[in-house]
């Protein structure tokens, strides 16, 4: 078999003649590109490729951004084990965004928890906002630990975006906000 048509091994055998994917292979084999910095074309992936140009448009994916992949400490720890689940990131440092791409290769639903180092990420204190950017649905607020479940076989693109923690002046302030000046 030629190396340019190595791939059709990771297709389940009845699908290989036809090369059309169910579903769930084709979200499978997109979660495999994705976490490798390869986004999936149309010519195979049809409607799942759609879904995520949509995401990363909402998303505004650069070439400037930095790609942070799941083999190297990237800022994010957690109980990814870097070969059945793996988290990759693209960092948009200028806007203090980050594109998560979570990816499950195991047969039974997994469970991240994910402790992002948000002062290594991105340069100060302050907490992150998650959301999910296929289905636009706001995951979560804070500064410490998250947990995000990811189906069998599938991924999820997730952006954090930095929030600044808000200085304390002169230190001089009451629990009520009224500032001492």
């Amino acid at each position: 078999m030629s190396p340019s048509i190595r791939h059709p091994v990771v297709l389940p055998a009845g699908q290989r003649k036809t090369w059309k994917l169910e579903p769930w292979a084709e979200r499978h084999l997109a979660g495999m590109l994705l976490l490798h910095d390869v986004i999936p074309d149309r010519t195979s992936q049809n409607d799942t490729a759609w879904k995520i140009w949509l995401a990363l448009d909402r998303f505004r994916l650069s070439d400037k951004d930095l790609f942070l992949p799941y083999w190297e400490t990237c800022g994010i720890s957690g109980n990814a084990d870097g070969v059945n689940t793996a988290v990759t990131a693209y960092l948009n440092a200028g806007e203090k965004r980050m594109l998560m791409v979570l990816f499950n290769n195991r047969d039974t639903e997994h469970r991240f928890r994910l402790v992002p180092d948000i002062r290594r990420l991105f340069g100060a204190s302050g907490s992150v906002e998650g959301k999910d950017l296929e289905t636009g649905a706001e995951l979560f607020r804070g500064q410490g630990e998250f947990t995000l479940d990811v189906p069998k076989r599938d991924f999820r693109l997730i952006e954090l975006k930095f929030r600044e923690q808000k200085g304390m002046g002169n230190g001089l302030r009451s629990i009520s906000g009224v500032g001492v000046e």
